[in-house]
């Protein structure tokens, strides 16, 4: 229960968020935040230099877009960091749990799915069967296509995901304009040879709700296939973008499945709990996913966290947010490689697992973008095409 003080807080809260809106609509310089989170410094200093750079104030619509966008929800954060009561308020907490709870049955369909599979891998396949490769692409592909499931690009509107997402699969298999999935299984085979049960994945995550349940679904099929010993999630440290994932979020999905009235549900729950306890699976909170930079300039600004990825055997960036950070949202030209628009970004082996929902993309063949644009004009923006992209060091 919201207190009184909370309540009138939350009018404040309302109001700072309308202040704000008008800011946006009519173009106004941006502002210092207030509160008193850590990474305010960083924030307040990015802007001034900002300013310094363009010799004049940041404004909404002439500023770098990446850096405005992430400015937006910075702000609204700003606005509950400066009350007493709701400072850990998620004002999207309950379009994320309606998005999962309206997804249910395509969730319901690929739990049974993946308890099947793990019964089947009980066999102890050989890694170089041709039933490892299909369990491999099976999730994987899930896992790229639950990125569909955006919040932010929705306008919060319902994104559920009604069809079974096996069967979904089969039908999107030529919308995969990059796939690397190949490359990313020699990956695994090698670093597993390299460091027998002790491979580490790191995920950083997406969206909540749906996506998140089929990032689970694969790491427990890497797992179970021995691919993988080790995985740290990557979560945000605050509300974000609407649907991006916080420890709230990764929590609160084990608990429904744990109280559901489906048995597979409950034994996932149980498994993936467990996981948690025994540190096979850990939860890692870190503010640099949540600060004005693309991901080139980390080792510099946060050299620690570039140090714990470049532990990792394997980093898996989800979805369209942590692409264009990988990426500095530049207008590159679609042939360019991938690795080189990550501008020296690589502490690991990097792959990329998204969905195309704005217009930067790399990595295409030759004609690859312009052939499709004259068939699907939106076709960067849509949503409806994918990308698998490796970039090793």
């Amino acid at each position: 229960m919201i207190s009184q003080v909370g309540k009138e807080e939350g009018k404040e809260v309302t109001g700072k968020c309308s202040m704000l809106r008008n800011e946006m609509q009519t173009n106004k310089p941006l502002k210092l935040l207030e509160g008193k989170r850590s990474d305010v410094i960083i924030w307040n200093d990015y802007l001034r230099k900002q300013t310094e750079e363009m010799k004049k104030e940041p404004r909404w619509f002439e500023a770098a877009w990446l850096y405005v966008e992430c400015y937006m929800y910075r702000r609204i954060q700003d606005a509950f960091d400066l009350t007493s009561k709701l400072q850990d308020f998620d004002p999207f907490k309950n379009s994320k749990e309606m998005a999962f709870q309206s997804s249910l049955d395509a969730a319901l369909y690929f739990g049974k799915h993946i308890l099947t599979t793990i019964e089947q891998l009980q066999q102890k396949l050989h890694k170089d069967s041709p039933e490892v490769f299909e369990h491999f692409q099976l999730f994987l592909q899930v896992s790229l296509w639950g990125n569909k499931c955006d919040l932010s690009i929705s306008a919060g509107q319902n994104v559920a995901q009604k069809e079974s997402p096996v069967e979904q699969i089969h039908k999107l298999q030529d919308q995969i304009l990059v796939n690397d999935t190949r490359k990313l299984l020699e990956i695994l085979h090698q670093a597993n040879h390299d460091n027998p049960n002790k491979v580490t994945l790191s995920l950083v995550l997406d969206n909540a709700g749906f996506e998140l349940f089929t990032d689970l679904c694969l790491v427990e099929i890497l797992q179970q296939l021995e691919l993988v010993t080790f995985v740290n999630f990557y979560v945000k440290d605050m509300p974000w973008y609407v649907s991006d994932a916080t420890e709230q979020d990764f929590l609160w999905i084990l608990e429904v499945l744990g109280k559901s009235e489906h048995q597979s549900f409950q034994e996932l729950s149980k498994i993936w709990i467990e996981k948690l306890q025994q540190k096979l699976w850990t939860i890692e909170k870190e503010k640099y996913w949540t600060l004005p930079f693309d991901y080139s300039v980390m080792e510099e600004m946060d050299p620690a966290l570039y140090a714990k990825l470049s532990a990792s055997q394997v980093i898996i960036f989800k979805g369209d947010l942590n692409y264009r950070k990988l990426t500095g949202d530049r207008q590159w030209d679609f042939e360019t490689p991938f690795q080189t628009s990550l501008q020296g970004f690589l502490p690991a082996p990097i792959c990329a697992l998204r969905t195309l929902k704005a217009d930067t993309v790399t990595g295409l063949s030759p004609g690859q973008g312009e052939s499709i644009a004259k068939s699907f004009p939106d076709w960067m923006i849509s949503g409806d095409f994918g990308l698998i992209q490796i970039a090793t060091p």
